[in-house]
């Protein structure tokens, strides 16, 4: 019989199940499995994030689904990663202001998608953002400090109405040249989701999906749900501030402190502004997203954090199946209308306001 696992997440959420003791009891640094337990799957690399699959099923060809999802996420990146000049999102941006050009439905879709929470958050979310990501570079080895009229000719490039979707021959057109797609924004969370699907294709019934800080929580743990660590943005990777309890939910979080530099004193960080080009500066520090689909936790979580609290919690309030966690530089919680019948705060230095 395949063994259970214990699972202890060390990249930006921090995974606790209600089966278990506390969390501290368990190293920081480490993945987890008591010594009559074995991993049933180890890590999958996806758009420079490692994705940790664990499966809890004691009956399943736990290698057959591997394989399944190895296929699967290797398809997802080599249609929309930049890194890859045959990928999708590469021949897009290779033929803006140029001509359309035909790709996948799932590059399609996540495209598709990206464009209406652009909408819906007045470009505070925008793909069209790959010429300013590019610039800035941050968490590459080209990170550095653009000039003004870098960014601003940059800013000039980001515009998601002028990508132009023909739904019918699956292609698609950047109006101007030089604009550039990124969809490393959104990417993560739709390749959650399919994988998600091969779980279920294979018939798992309990599973977590983490892929660099996306969590998915798919079924639930011997019929609890699983207790999921909101990371602590203060501290070390592991540790948490809150627990958020769910099943088949995605757990997504955004944080200033996930990729940054330091120059003459100053942090920039990677969550670029599409209004003035430079990293939001609005007093948040992470912002936490629970959805149905980790493709929405993805997109959303990025556009929160630019939005800000109001502004945010007002859209949120106003989507069905959406809540969130919003962490300020002043340990503040605020949190959306539904999160309080799931969520405890579990350092007391953190101070709940709504």
């Amino acid at each position: 019989m395949i063994k259970k696992i214990l699972l202890f997440s060390f990249l930006i959420l921090f995974i606790a199940f209600s089966a278990i003791g506390c969390t501290e009891e368990i190293p920081e640094d480490e993945t987890y499995a008591t010594e009559d337990e074995e991993s049933l799957s180890g890590p999958f690399f996806f758009l420079n994030s490692v994705m940790d699959v664990r499966i809890f099923d004691e009956d399943n060809d736990t290698e057959e689904v591997r394989r399944a999802i190895s296929k699967e996420v290797q398809r997802i990146e080599s249609l929309m990663t930049m890194r890859d000049m045959n990928s999708d999102v590469s021949k897009i941006n290779e033929n803006a202001g140029k001509e359309p050009v035909i790709i996948d439905k799932d590059t399609f879709h996540v495209i598709e998608r990206s464009l209406y929470y652009s909408e819906i958050t007045d470009g505070a979310f925008d793909i069209t953002v790959g010429h300013l990501v590019d610039l800035w570079g941050i968490g590459t080895e080209d990170q550095r400090l653009p000039s003004e009229e870098e960014i601003n000719l940059s800013l000039s490039l980001i515009d998601y109405s002028e990508i132009e979707l023909d739904k019918k021959n699956l292609s698609v057109f950047l109006k101007r040249e030089g604009m550039m797609i990124d969809l490393g924004g959104i990417a993560k969370g739709y390749a959650a989701d399919r994988v998600t699907s091969v779980l279920a294709e294979h018939n798992v019934e309990s599973a977590i999906i983490n892929l660099g800080g996306d969590v998915y929580v798919h079924g639930d743990r011997d019929n609890r749900d699983f207790r999921v660590g909101i990371q602590d943005p203060f501290s070390d990777r592991g540790e948490h501030m809150g627990i958020y309890n769910a099943r088949d939910k995605s757990i997504v979080t955004s944080g200033n402190y996930e990729r940054f530099f330091e120059e003459d004193g100053v942090t920039y960080h990677h969550i670029l502004s599409t209004k003035d080009g430079y990293p939001v500066q609005n007093n948040l520090v992470s912002v936490t997203i629970i959805s149905n689909l980790s493709i929405d936790g993805d997109a959303l979580s990025t556009a929160i954090y630019a939005m800000g609290i109001e502004d945010g919690l007002n859209l949120v309030n106003n989507l069905d199946d959406v809540e969130t966690i919003i962490v300020t530089e002043d340990k503040e919680v605020y949190v959306s209308n539904g999160v309080m019948d799931f969520f405890t705060i579990s350092d007391d230095s953190f101070n709940l306001k709504n």
